[in-house]
């Protein structure tokens, strides 16, 4: 299932639930982005693969689909005194996090990984709404703007079976 806004706002509202503590709350906001990510973003890809010699036909199958992992996103209070301030630290912790992520195609292709370390710089905003909800929707739908505005530039080399050939990525869903 692609990346969906409601979704990830509601991961990220059940992880805070309850939380009396800023620490275990902010653990449990980037564990659930994470997983929220690696669970559900889909990786789409252009493959070019080519057969064996002697005859070296191209692999008839030309698109692939994949998985992102490796995302670890570690928050932290920021001790801002601005709003603007404090969602520029949560904007960049989850950056940091996210860029050390992995993606490639899923079986059959046996590939080389690419890295998320190229995603540009995600903007978070204050919500403007006193309603929890409004504010987790507003923070679902950034940060999945910013993943699904991203192509991953990085191809990765491999195996299709016999075919051996490159996984360009397309784009993020």
């Amino acid at each position: 299932m692609p990346l969906l806004i409601p979704a990830l706002a509601k991961d990220m509202m059940d992880s805070t639930l309850n939380q009396t503590s800023a620490p275990v709350a902010m653990k449990k906001l980037g564990d659930a982005i994470a997983k929220h990510i690696m669970d559900n973003a889909i990786v789409n890809f252009a493959w070019v693969g080519v057969g064996p010699p002697p005859a070296s036909l191209p692999d008839p199958v030309t698109v692939a689909v994949g998985k992102i992992s490796g995302v670890v996103i570690t928050l932290t209070p920021s001790f801002a005194t601005s709003a603007p301030a404090a969602m520029a630290h949560l904007a960049n912790e989850i950056r940091v996090g996210v860029m050390a992520g992995l993606y490639m195609p899923d079986a059959p292709w046996a590939t080389s990984p690419g890295n998320l370390g190229t995603i540009p710089i995600l903007v978070l905003t204050p919500a403007m709404s006193s309603s929890r909800e409004a504010c987790f929707i507003h923070m679902a739908t950034e940060i999945i703007t910013w993943i699904t505005s991203y192509v991953p530039s990085a191809p990765c080399a491999g195996t299709n079976g016999a075919f051996v050939g490159v996984a360009t990525p397309t784009g993020i869903i």
